[in-house]
């Protein structure tokens, strides 16, 4: 899952290819960070929903002129905003993924 030049291979192939690269990039950076083994390094579920309505709130191109995973005529986004965890102790900022 660190080979971003198999993200591809995540995709459900009913989609065929007809999605943005760097969206699905993003999701699978989302996915990595909520998978980490150690419970307190992955991210709290509000930084989640954030970083998941930024992918789907993005103006991607039309799907219509995308075709194949190969496309590659969408922006490019940096960076999602996040959020310090509340409570008593130990709060840490949760690190922020690149497309």
């Amino acid at each position: 899952m660190h080979d971003k030049r198999k993200f591809h291979r995540l995709a459900d192939p009913a989609l065929r290819g007809s999605y943005p690269p760097s969206a699905l990039n993003q999701l699978v950076v989302i996915s990595i960070m909520c998978l980490q083994d150690q419970p307190h390094v992955r991210p709290i579920m509000a930084d989640v929903a954030i970083g998941l309505n930024h992918v789907a709130s993005q103006p991607y191109a039309s799907l219509a002129s995308m075709g194949s995973p190969a496309y590659s005529g969408s922006p490019q986004y940096s960076r999602t905003p996040s959020r310090r965890r509340g409570g008593g102790g130990g709060s840490r900022r949760v690190s922020q993924y690149a497309s």
